[in-house]
């Protein structure tokens, strides 16, 4: 008898999924407390699609602010749309956006 591991396929966002979400990253503090506690529950706000493919994702650390989410955006949908959600562990964290807008200035 093998053990095989478990693979969850998850997919890129849509472009609109993933702009959809960071406009209510950059404006929605409700949303962004509910995605902070269960982001397949605040993707639910999004699309089907969008829960699904942050279904068993965590926030563990605390969420970028607004202004930096603000400045970094176009990258990270260019990360959502190319890469799963969250496959980037660190793609919604503070210090790692922070490194992208001081690399970008």
């Amino acid at each position: 008898m093998s053990i095989h591991p478990v693979v969850i396929e998850k997919s890129p966002l849509s472009l609109t999924d993933a702009r959809k979400l960071m406009d209510l990253l950059t404006s929605d503090e409700g949303f962004r407390d509910v995605f902070q506690r269960c982001p397949s529950e605040a993707m639910l706000r999004i699309s089907p699609e969008a829960a699904a493919a942050a279904s068993r994702c965590s926030m563990p650390v605390k969420l970028a602010s607004i202004e930096v989410l603000f400045c970094t955006r176009e990258r990270v949908i260019d990360s959502l749309t190319s890469n799963s959600i969250f496959s980037i562990a660190f793609c919604f964290v503070d210090t790692a956006l922070e490194r992208n807008v001081a690399a970008a200035a």
